[in-house]
């Protein structure tokens, strides 16, 4: 199916807790997770259930989009923390957004990201996204959320962006996060000015031009 030949009022989307789910949707739900996201999925079945609000999209009878606000693992949450300066105790992630293969590119992901943040007024809400993954990125642009900072995935040598839709308190200012990271070695401090943003990046174990595209390094970005 080429998604110019799907017909838009084929698709039903669905806003609801997981308690108001019928749990053979649910199933769908999590496999098409588990098929199409290309996130971790140990915590899958218990993160849905304890989920904020869970956006799916049906055609025919068959889950083929979803999207999901959560409550973050607390560990996963501290982690990033650490790594950005950025205090995101009050905020829910949106996470787990697949869609099937056959229909991508109709609009469906962005309908779904659309009407979670409609259906969670008030709530402050983060997204992490590879920097390199640009259908994502553009959905999130659209949708007006902005890049609060970035940091390095050391186990898959990702570089991540923490994107929000409302600006974050930031547990330390760049000064301090440097400092409370003393164990980066500073090859070079980058300072840059975009879009409300203070950025000084920080890399460890190379000397300055010789960077590896993998090496670990922080970012403390935070709003002036």
């Amino acid at each position: 199916m080429k998604p110019q030949d799907l017909e838009p009022s084929s698709i039903t989307y669905h806003f609801r807790r997981p308690d108001e789910i019928p749990p053979k949707t649910l199933e769908q739900i999590r496999h098409l997770i588990e098929e199409g996201s290309g996130v971790g999925t140990s915590w899958l079945r218990e993160n849905l259930q304890k989920a904020f609000l869970i956006g799916y999209a049906e055609h025919e009878g068959m889950v083929v989009g979803t999207s999901t606000h959560k409550y973050p693992k607390e560990g996963y949450r501290k982690k990033i923390e650490a790594a950005t300066g950025l205090d995101l105790s009050e905020y829910l992630e949106r996470g787990y957004t697949a869609v099937k293969p056959e229909y991508r590119g109709s609009g469906i992901g962005g309908r779904l990201i659309r009407g979670l943040i409609e259906r969670s007024a008030g709530k402050r809400v983060y997204v992490t996204i590879r920097m390199e993954n640009v259908p994502p990125l553009k959905m999130t642009y659209k949708e007006r959320m902005v890049l609060a900072a970035r940091f390095m995935n050391e186990r898959t040598g990702h570089e991540i962006g923490v994107f929000v839709n409302q600006p974050p308190r930031r547990k330390m200012n760049a000064e301090s996060c440097l400092e409370k990271n003393a164990s980066f070695d500073l090859d070079f401090e980058e300072i840059l000015s975009e879009k409300g943003f203070h950025q000084k990046k920080v890399t460890r174990g190379f000397k300055k031009g010789h960077r590896s595209p993998r090496t670990p390094w922080l970012t403390c970005q935070t709003y002036r």
